[in-house]
């Protein structure tokens, strides 16, 4: 019996143990849930501290799962403005703001999904315009450990539209087009004209030095997508979606970029879209997830080595002839008992 009971209880130990290793070690990426927030916010590089005037910010990179995210914030009055206050920011943030019905400027850091992959809190937010700070290029840039996602030949991360970004393609706005419309003559009603319209993240790998590799192709991927013959297929990404990199990580890139694009373009002033959007990484497991399922993965070895044990000790005390008849018999019964377990 003792010997019976130690067979049973030991895979559980070895599978707890198991469980416990993935949990340290399998998270998928940077997910930014190492990163601390109060509830319903964000951080962006504000520091409660006025900078200095005259468009003078600072730039306040973070890290997360190693890699380093940068950015540019700036707080303080103009003088040209009798002292306006104001407040500007671009590059990476962070955020687990969950409200993805309000739309306008003051909600830019909320995922359209609703919240971060597979339910985590946390994501990535990133403000990307055509001209910006002096070392805006710098912001556009990230390691290529972003792709890294711990996976054997599995490189990328997941993308969606900010709140901000995606109810101006939807619905329109002062600024942006609704995406497939125009607005009538008199400028009062958006109109059905089946524009080719798209919003797109380009991500092009770089060298070590900060330039593009030769003949390295960029990874393009539509945000929104209205240039299909078939009205029916046009759409604006509303989930997580994954964007596979494994053609940069195999090229040799040491660095990603990433530009945002538009087709609705203003011919002086630029993209209308707002440059943004959304990125993250399967969260890492939660231990508390993986120790019951280990527990579970121990209970069903348990009952399954006390199965083998009576069978075998069965097997004994019958002719060696009739043995494999036995094993047939039972291996009918479970079969017609769960129908689920025959061979397909």
């Amino acid at each position: 019996m003792r010997r019976i009971i130690m067979n049973c209880w030991t895979p559980v130990v070895v599978v707890l143990a198991a469980g416990s290793w993935i949990a340290v070690a399998a998270a998928e990426g940077v997910d930014f849930e190492d990163l601390s927030l109060a509830p319903d916010s964000y951080w962006i590089g504000y520091d409660s501290q006025p900078y200095p005037i005259d468009n003078v910010g600072e730039e306040h990179p973070f890290t997360s799962r190693g890699v380093t995210f940068y950015n540019y914030h700036i707080y303080g009055w103009t003088s040209d403005w009798e002292g306006y206050e104001y407040t500007y920011w671009e590059g990476w943030g962070y955020s687990n703001k969950t409200d993805n019905v309000t739309p306008g400027y003051g909600n830019q850091f909320s995922a359209i999904a609703g919240g971060g992959v597979a339910g985590s809190s946390n994501f990535g937010v990133a403000y990307l315009p055509e001209t910006s700070a002096p070392s805006a290029d710098a912001f556009r840039r990230v390691d290529v450990a972003l792709a890294q996602t711990g996976v054997p030949d599995r490189y990328g991360v997941y993308v969606t539209n900010t709140t901000y970004d995606y109810y101006p393609m939807r619905d329109g706005d002062q600024f942006a087009k609704k995406f497939g419309y125009t607005w009538d003559s008199d400028g009062q009603v958006w109109v059905d004209t089946k524009d080719q319209d798209w919003f797109k993240l380009i991500i092009t790998g770089l060298d070590a030095d900060d330039a593009p590799i030769p003949g390295l192709q960029p990874v393009k991927f539509f945000l929104a997508d209205f240039t299909a013959p078939d009205n029916a297929d046009d759409y604006i990404v509303a989930d997580w979606r994954w964007v596979n990199l494994s053609s940069l990580v195999d090229g040799g890139a040491q660095k990603l970029q990433f530009v945002l694009d538009s087709s609705d373009r203003h011919p002086d002033y630029g993209i209308n879209t707002p440059l943004f959007f959304a990125i993250d990484a399967v969260p890492e497991p939660s231990t508390t997830v993986l120790l019951v399922s280990a527990a579970l993965c121990g209970v069903f070895w348990c009952r399954h080595r006390r199965k083998i044990e009576t069978y075998k000790s069965l097997l004994h005390r019958i002719p060696r002839t009739a043995a494999g008849e036995f094993l047939n018999l039972q291996i009918r019964r479970r079969h017609e008992s769960n129908p689920g377990n025959a061979k397909r």
